[in-house]
């Protein structure tokens, strides 16, 4: 599943989404992400604009702020990531969106994977407000899960990284003299944040 958006150029899927966003451009959606968007209550036309605006600042990561996605996990606190193609007649560039829910408000980040630690680090400056945050993906992103346990051992002080193992499952759990913790069950396209972390007593 390729996720991809074309600006002014048709996508490579035959099955794609079709569009003319409000400045006027032909848009087009791969099928995987035009589901993807659908999924979280994204407007596609409102992703398109974003995009451009990426495209038009030249820049390594923008942001903007929209509407609250739809509630997708457990935990209230949560952020989106996936990776993702945009192709123009100018460019072609892979990219990673990440879209955070705040308490009222949602924050669309499309980021170069160059520079992702920036992403990584105002995730977990927002999650350490929070009891709890979810990170989850489409797919298995290994390159944002140790990116951002990187970030956590560094910002948070973590004294303690180690593999433990649960209902026949393992986790990887970083966590700090405070007790804040991220917890990833190996293998697993998610991983998460959480506060008061007490081995026996943790939800993973």
């Amino acid at each position: 599943m390729l996720f991809e958006i074309g600006i002014d150029k048709l996508s490579q899927e035959e099955k794609g989404v079709r569009l003319i966003s409000n400045s006027g451009h032909l848009v087009s959606f791969s099928r995987s992400l035009f589901n993807e968007l659908s999924r979280l209550g994204i407007d596609k036309r409102t992703f398109a604009e974003i995009v451009i605006d990426f495209l038009n600042e030249g820049t390594k990561y923008y942001s903007t702020y929209i509407k609250p996605i739809s509630n997708v996990e457990e935990c209230k606190y949560y952020s989106r990531i996936f990776e993702f193609w945009i192709t123009s007649s100018l460019t072609s560039k892979q990219m990673f969106a990440v879209i955070t829910n705040y308490d009222e408000i949602s924050e669309v980040l499309i980021i170069d994977p160059q520079v992702f630690n920036y992403a990584a680090e105002k995730l977990l400056n927002y999650a350490s407000t929070k009891d709890c945050m979810k990170f989850s993906m489409p797919f298995i992103y290994k390159f944002v899960v140790f990116e951002t346990f990187n970030i956590f051992k560094k910002k948070f002080n973590a004294n303690s990284e180690k593999i433990i193992g649960k209902n026949n499952e393992k986790f990887l759990i970083a966590k700090n003299v405070e007790d804040n913790a991220l917890i990833w069950k190996i293998e697993a396209p998610q991983f998460s944040y959480v506060s008061n972390y007490e081995e026996n007593k943790a939800s993973i």
